[in-house]
């Protein structure tokens, strides 16, 4: 911003009382000394030089001055443009758009799978979703596919989730059925 209005950092920093480190906030507004020199003469020269402007000696005078500020009201109101079409995105976080599902429950592994992928089985998960599954005895996590809905058997009543053996490992479990929370975006 300095090296645009032909000023030093520091003139600057002192002008506008920022932070050594110079951070700026979008549509903090900034005092530039030189703008303000420069802008007081050229709004007071156009109005004296405009009912002189059929004199062919006095417009080459003003023409200097008015690209000028020209130049300076250009360079601000892009900013201030980009500073709306920034404010307009209003979602700051992907939290505030998508909402994550998480269930508690119980997994345990796929039988008869001899696959080294993290795979699962879930109840109510698409097919195809990236889930992250967490053991809660000692925290840890696994991401794993989801490759098809849990079937609707006696055998998976009380289960949330089957997992691949590889995932199970991962999980660091040695039991047939473990408490688990899994969290993924529908």
């Amino acid at each position: 911003i300095a090296r645009r209005f032909n000023l030093s950092p520091a003139e600057l920093l002192q002008l506008n009382h920022l932070p050594s480190g110079g951070s700026v906030r979008v549509g903090q507004e900034l005092l530039l000394r030189a703008a303000e020199a420069g802008a007081a003469p050229v709004a007071a020269t156009p109005v004296a030089a405009r009912p002189a402007a059929a004199e062919t000696t006095v417009a080459p005078k003003v023409n200097p001055t008015a690209p000028a500020q020209i130049a300076t009201v250009t360079a601000a109101t892009p900013a201030e443009k980009r500073e709306e079409v920034a404010e307009t995105r209003s979602p700051t976080h992907a939290s505030e758009l998508v909402k994550r599902t998480t269930d508690l429950g119980i997994a345990a592994p796929i039988g008869n799978s001899g696959t080294d992928k993290y795979l699962a089985l879930h109840k109510t998960a698409p097919v195809g979703t990236i889930m992250q599954v967490k053991n809660q005895m000692n925290g840890q996590s696994v991401y794993v596919r989801v490759i098809g809905p849990l079937p609707d058997t006696g055998e998976n009543e009380n289960i949330l989730v089957r997992l691949s053996p590889r995932a199970v490992q991962k999980l660091g479990t040695s039991d047939a059925k473990f408490r688990v929370e899994t969290s993924y975006v529908p």
